[in-house]
């Protein structure tokens, strides 16, 4: 039996092998399998081709060439993204390629220090190793010190005993107390010394780490990446490659604004205006050669529109109104406040849709409806509590295009490096034709002020924005041009005409009384003075005090020269009391022969009352309601 044993145990060895053989081998293929089936994973930086830049963000195109092996996927790492991106925000697609998934990942890398590093490294370590000693020196010292005061203190206590058995010895203590001070000086003066090489060491060695920080800085860094899975169509031509892969983010920190040069040349039709943009490009990554694009719409792209739902109402007593108002809120009274409420209304709607991410995710859209719900509820309920004198005794409300969204290509390929400060661009050089005339207002300066009025037919339209004035290459002065729709006419300013001067004069005043009533009449002369060799057209403007009271009369009672009859002026300023002539001037017309307009009105009152300018609240009011006015209707 034990032999019959003993010849098995060779067999069972051998079978015992080959199964640990085969389940390594078929260990190992599968292992191959999975490899065989995990993607190639290839990086790739590509090239920024495409830039959208929009209120507070961009939108970045990125170009990468790949190849792909046929019917395999492929992961390509596209890296270098730079710091402000958006996560959430990558989209990649491919023509002639399936893109099976798209991720982002960011990781520490640490790079090899360089030897500027390590010399700077060694240097820091000798100057800790000096500062070490100077610590141990100190100490040292120390002790020394501590030495002298026992050494003080024996000597005390020991003359003490020998002066009370009349056995002092004077020329001992003598010479111990010179000895302690000569002691004492010396460690005074080693301390200092050390204390001083101390801080010398320590400037020095905090000197050392701060540049070692700084060269350390690239070396120690964030990677962000984009992990695309993709692999070729089946039925692709190219599907061999090279394909090209474009990857779409959206980055903070980028931003534009409009701003303007416009030159004009005396007895030119036609005014040139410099369309710029002003950029903020702090994204972190250089964008050299692209194609940009300027828009003012909003980058959240979301692609339904809101769900309205309905508005519901309820009965409030006056607790619950007063509560209201002491919370902050309170019905406005004014039009200007109406005006006000209404765009800062709308202003929040519009932050909240520029604050979504660039993904349209389900929770995304439901926030927005939400939020647009809820202003469009603010704005309803406001036409429900506002008086109407409030809501109708005003400009009527901006039309949509105030609110225009616009899209500038540029035409040539645009190099912005990523920077704290703003670089300017030029959007277009318009060739614009225009009607140049001059305006005086002599109440309020005797200057005179050359005006044109700009026909927009440039076919695109121009964005509110800061402007800077030339007439004949010399600088005039800044204004601003409003938001101007295609084939519209605005207003700029052409700065002071020294050439021309204006005056006002009362020439006459008279009062009386009749019945129960003060009568007043008062006369004015308007005087322009021409010095230039030429006749020119001047808009003259003054203005009659405006009744708030039905207990004031107030009438025009004659004047020499014809009010403006333009149609606009006729419906909006004219009721408000600001008269406007159009004169021709002479000239070399000053002195006896300057052009001159004179009227008088007449206001009758109670005799019992007085003229008084309104309280300060209401003729604040007042001044915003016209302001209103005229930048809803674009009059000079």
């Amino acid at each position: 039996m034990r032999a019959r044993l003993a010849a098995t145990r060779p067999l069972a060895s051998v079978l015992l092998a080959i199964l640990v053989l085969s389940a390594t081998a078929a260990n190992a293929m599968a292992q191959a399998d999975d490899a065989a089936q995990q993607p190639a994973m290839v990086e790739l930086k590509g090239r920024v081709t495409a830039v959208t830049v929009y209120r507070g963000r961009a939108l970045v195109t990125r170009e990468v060439e790949v190849d792909l092996p046929r019917g395999q996927l492929t992961e390509f790492v596209i890296t270098d993204l730079p710091e402000q991106v958006l996560p959430g925000t990558l989209f990649a697609e491919c023509e002639g390629g399936t893109v099976r998934s798209v991720r982002y990942r960011a990781r520490a890398v640490q790079q090899v220090p360089r030897q500027d590093v390590r010399d700077l490294t060694e240097k820091i370590q000798q100057q800790e190793k000096l500062i070490r000693q100077n610590q141990a020196s100190q100490q040292l010292l120390s002790q020394r010190s501590s030495y002298l005061d026992s050494l003080e203190k024996f000597s005390a206590e020991r003359s003490t005993d020998e002066a009370s058995r009349g056995t002092l010895n004077a020329d001992a203590l003598i010479k111990m107390t010179g000895f302690l001070f000569e002691q004492r000086e010396a460690v005074a003066g080693a301390s200092l010394q050390l204390q001083e090489e101390q801080r010398l060491l320590q400037e020095r060695l905090t000197l050392l780490e701060r540049q070692r920080t700084e060269l350390t800085k690239s070396l120690s860094r964030t990677a962000r990446e984009a992990v695309i899975g993709l692999e070729p169509m089946a039925n692709a031509r190219n599907a061999r490659g090279p394909l090209t892969l474009r990857l779409s983010y959206a980055v903070g920190q980028a931003s534009w604004s409009p701003s303007y040069n416009l030159r004009a040349r005396a007895n030119d039709e036609n005014v040139n205006l410099q369309y710029m943009a002003q950029i903020q490009q702090m994204t972190g990554e250089d964008w050299t050669g692209v194609t940009l694009t300027l828009s003012t719409a909003s980058p959240a792209m979301l692609a339904d529109s809101p769900s309205l739902t309905p508005l519901w109402v309820v009965l409030s007593d006056g607790r619950n109104q007063q509560a209201a108002q002491t919370q902050g809120y309170q019905i406005p009274g004014s039009n200007a406040e109406v005006q006000r409420y209404r765009q800062q209304t709308k202003d929040q709607l519009d932050q909240t849709l520029n604050a979504l991410p660039l993904a349209n995710r389900p929770e995304d859209q439901y926030r927005y409806n939400e939020r647009a719900n809820d202003y469009g509820n603010a704005l309803q309920l406001l036409d429900l509590v506002a008086s109407r004198k409030a809501l109708f005794d005003g400009p009527a409300a901006p039309s949509a295009d105030r609110a225009l969204s616009v899209t500038y290509t540029l035409p040539s390929p645009i190099s912005l490096p990523s920077r704290n400060d703003q670089q300017m661009i030029q959007i277009a050089a318009l060739e614009l034709p225009a009607e140049s005339y001059y305006v005086a207002t002599p109440l309020l300066t005797p200057y005179v002020y050359q005006q044109a009025k700009v026909s927009n037919n440039s076919g695109m339209a121009l964005l509110a924005g800061p402007m800077t004035a030339y007439l004949d290459g010399q600088f005039q002065g800044q204004g601003q041009i409003p938001l101007v729709a295609k084939g519209q006419k605005f207003y700029v300013g052409l700065g002071v005409e020294t050439q021309l001067r204006s005056n006002r004069e009362l020439v006459d005043k008279t009062e009386n009384v009749q019945g129960g009533n003060q009568v007043m009449d008062v006369k004015y002369r308007l005087v322009i003075e021409n010095f230039m060799d030429k006749a020119v057209k001047v808009q003259v403007l003054d203005r009659l005090p405006e009744p708030m009271s039905p207990d004031i009369r107030l009438s025009l009672v004659s004047q020499t020269a014809e009010i403006s009859q333009e149609p606009l002026y006729q419906r909006t300023l004219r009721p408000k009391g600001i008269l406007r002539w159009e004169v021709e001037v002479p000239a070399e017309a000053a002195g006896a022969e300057a052009a001159t307009i004179e009227y008088s009105y007449r206001m009758e009152f109670d005799r019992n009352l007085t003229l008084a300018e309104p309280v300060a609240t209401i003729l604040q009011r007042n001044r915003e309601e016209f302001k209103l006015m005229k930048d809803s209707l674009l009059v000079p």
